[in-house]
């Protein structure tokens, strides 16, 4: 029982190290990629740096149909687009 306690809370502890540094870099690429800094990131945004991304892909993290990601739909666009 002891055993399984050490080896849940290690799996735990590991998880949340990798998540924390995929938030930080979303926070910060969410900042530099918002270049007009009205708190949101359009496709134009997107395509000056991932100029392979196309509308389509781009519209299936707009969550909410808008036409721009915000900070929550970003950090889904991130992992995938390196």
């Amino acid at each position: 029982m002891q055993r399984l306690v050490m080896i849940i809370g290690l799996v735990v502890a590991l998880t949340a190290w990798s998540v924390s540094p995929g938030l930080a870099l979303a926070k910060r690429s969410f900042a530099a990629m918002d270049k007009d800094h009205d708190g949101w990131i359009s496709f134009e945004e997107v395509f000056v740096t991932y100029p392979g991304v196309d509308e389509e892909y781009f519209e299936t993290f707009d969550k909410n149909r808008d036409g721009v990601l915000d900070a929550n739909e970003w950090k889904r666009f991130v992992p995938r687009s390196r």
